[in-house]
């Protein structure tokens, strides 16, 4: 089972921590944060900082979800790289949906880079799988102009849809088990730059670009239309 960790930062002077994790806000007379706890269940944390039994400070409120590991899968034979679909599309506000349309062509890529493809109006489907080296939480990263989705494992993982620049970045976490595990990751560029950039961190690691590595594909690729997820 996989747990959340829970750090803060350390503080000042004589200031201190207290902590409820029942969505109560904490008093002078709750728990204080000494050093980094797990939490094994649903919570609601509620934190704030207090000097001399006084709250100091606004508080801080997070919410943790329970959430099973990810257990990886057996693909088969697989060969290093993606399969993509590319679409072409004007009009576009959001991500299309890309099981509907018929794609313009499709082939491989060896990592998340963007394929040939017209100036403007275009939309790219990746699909394969991610080797995962070690059990553990998986933060993923998508940094796109224009909109992105990534699945892990058939999971919803991060959302950076919709229209804006590359300035706009957005992650979400997983648990998942080593070995592999199916990735989808979809892009679309309304106009001006073409940027995806997708990146992940974990275990004994920080965030960084998912290397080409890592990442494969079915040696038969799926048929158009056909999802990994």
């Amino acid at each position: 089972m996989l747990f959340r960790s829970i750090v803060f930062a350390d503080l000042p002077g004589d200031a201190v921590i207290r902590y409820r994790v029942d969505g109560a806000t904490p008093t002078s007379a709750d728990t204080r944060y000494v050093e980094p706890f797990e939490l094994a269940a649903d919570a609601e944390l509620v934190a704030a900082y207090f000097v001399d039994g006084t709250q100091a400070g606004p508080e801080l409120r997070a919410s943790f979800r329970k959430v099973s590991g990810r257990t990886a899968v057996k693909a088969g034979d697989v060969v290093p790289g993606l399969v993509y679909d590319y679409f072409e599309g004007d009009g576009w506000k959001n991500l299309p949906d890309c099981a509907a349309l018929t794609p313009i062509r499709s082939g491989t890529v060896p990592r998340f880079v963007v394929p040939p493809h017209r100036p403007d109006g275009f939309a790219v489907r990746y699909r394969g799988y991610i080797r995962i080296p070690e059990d553990g939480m998986y933060r993923f990263f998508l940094r796109s102009d224009d909109g992105s989705l990534l699945w892990v494992a058939g999971e919803p993982v991060v959302d950076n849809d919709g229209i804006h620049d590359a300035r706009r970045e957005r992650s979400g976490e997983l648990p998942l088990a080593a070995g592999l595990h199916a990735i989808e990751v979809r892009y679309f560029d309304v106009a001006a730059g073409e940027v995806l950039q997708v990146g992940c961190a974990g275990p004994g690691f920080g965030k960084r670009e998912i290397p080409g590595e890592w990442l494969s594909r079915s040696a038969a690729p799926p048929a158009p239309g056909a999802s990994t997820r």
